[in-house]
């Protein structure tokens, strides 16, 4: 009887205790994403729970237009494919806003998977994106210029193919980028941490050369780019990764 009773009050202690280990994460959500476009103009945790689609060619698939977010995706998949090669979209965007996250989905089909940016190299601040699968993208998985960002435990595969031919000199099919490209000229990200990514298959376009992991290295005194542990298969052309230690 005592072991019984002792049994009775220890799952009576987890249940009160400790209710978040009984609790899937999605109960901390504040909204759910079910169409797109969505446009996220308030604070707070949005999740997804269900896979989603457009076949926009410019814009966003979801904005983030307000900082202190955290997207999480739940596994789920929201996808551009049907806009084609041509696309302009992203599909996560930012603009000038700060402490964001994005993490666990799967993004396809896209001119940009992630795009996070602002005007200057501060007005978008501490940003996580972390265990996403990035895919068949047209320009680029992964693109942030920000203070203060890390990146770790993403896939990204099978990024190019966009007939947008932009200029080489301004950039061209890139796995994850902490670099400017064509689209907005602001700089370069700073304070980086790129951890623990998988960059696979990244081909060019008609002109320039594609990159499976773009890091620039500020000399800005308050921190510079730490990349570690990632890596960089299958890229055809001549650069990989571009950083494996402190820059």
């Amino acid at each position: 009887m005592k072991v019984r009773l002792f049994g009775v009050v220890v799952l009576l202690a987890v249940a009160v205790f400790a209710p978040s280990l009984m609790a899937d994460e999605t109960t901390f959500c504040n909204a759910y994403i079910t169409t797109l476009p969505y446009t996220i103009s308030a604070q707070g945790h949005y999740c997804l729970d269900r896979n989603l689609s457009t076949a926009m060619t410019s814009g966003a698939a979801i904005t983030i237009a307000v900082d202190f977010v955290v997207l999480d995706l739940n596994n789920f998949k929201i996808g551009g494919g049907s806009a084609g090669a041509g696309t302009l979209t992203k599909g996560v965007y930012a603009n000038n806003h700060s402490n964001i996250t994005i993490r666990g989905g799967n993004i396809r089909g896209f001119a940009w998977g992630i795009k996070i940016e602002g005007t200057t190299n501060t007005s978008s601040q501490n940003i996580v994106i972390e265990n996403n699968v990035l895919s068949d993208n047209t320009l680029s998985g992964i693109a942030v210029t920000a203070k203060a960002v890390t990146i770790r435990n993403n896939a990204v595969y099978n990024t190019g193919g966009s007939t947008l031919n932009p200029d080489p000199l301004c950039g061209n099919s890139i796995g994850i980028s902490t670099v400017a490209d064509c689209d907005t000229f602001i700089g370069y990200a700073y304070t980086v941490e790129i951890v623990n990514n998988t960059v696979i298959n990244t081909f060019g376009l008609a002109n320039g050369t594609p990159t499976g992991l773009a890091i620039f290295g500020s000399a800005d005194p308050n921190g510079g780019s730490l990349a570690w542990g990632n890596r960089v298969i299958g890229v055809t052309a001549a650069q990989s990764e571009t950083a494996e230690r402190p820059v």
